[in-house]
C-alpha cells in the first residue's frame, strides 16, 4: 500500500500481511514438491483454506490513514474520507474477554447532516500513532491548541 507523502498511516501497517501469504505459498511450493502429492490433496485444501481465511481477514480490516483535512477509513475495497473537523470524540479500552490485551477503538463523528456516527476497530496491541490522535481530537474539542 502507498501513501500518499503528506498520509500518515494510524494502525498497522497493510504490509504485515505481506508475511502468512508468503508462508502459505512455501508451504504449497513444498507441497507439490514434496511426496505428499501421491498421499493426496488434503494438506493442499488445508492450504488454500489459510489462504482463503488471509484474504478474508484482509477484506475485513479496517485501516486508518490521515493528513492535515481528512480521516481516511479503509476496509477492503471500500473507502471512506471523514473531515478532521467533525471528528468529535475518540477513545479506546481494553476488550472484555480479550486475551491478548486487544484494544478497541470508537470514533464518533458528525455526518454531512449533523447526525452522530462512529465506528470501531481492533488493535492487538498499543498503537502512540493512535494514542496521539486521540488526544489531538480531545484537545480540538475542548478548544486548545
Amino acid at each position: 500500500m502507498s501513501l500518499p507523502a503528506e498520509r500518515t498511516l494510524l494502525t498497522d501497517s497493510p504490509w504485515l500481511m505481506v508475511i502468512p501469504h508468503l508462508l502459505c505459498a512455501l508451504a504449497g511450493l513444498l507441497f507439490f514438491m514434496s511426496s505428499y502429492v501421491e498421499e493426496g490433496f488434503e494438506p493442499l485444501v488445508f492450504i488454500i483454506m489459510v489462504w482463503i481465511a488471509l484474504g478474508l481477514h484482509w477484506l475485513t480490516k479496517k485501516r486508518l490513514t490521515r493528513d492535515d483535512q481528512y480521516l481516511y477509513v479503509a476496509r477492503g475495497w471500500q473507502k471512506k474520507v471523514i473531515p478532521l473537523e467533525r471528528v468529535v470524540q475518540m477513545y479506546s479500552y481494553t476488550a472484555m474477554f480479550s486475551k491478548n490485551g486487544q484494544r478497541r477503538w470508537r470514533v464518533r463523528y458528525l455526518d454531512e447532516e449533523g447526525v452522530r456516527k462512529e465506528f470501531s476497530l481492533s488493535l492487538a496491541w498499543n498503537n502512540k500513532r493512535l494514542e496521539a490522535f486521540a488526544a489531538e481530537v480531545q484537545a480540538r474539542v475542548a478548544g486548545r491548541p
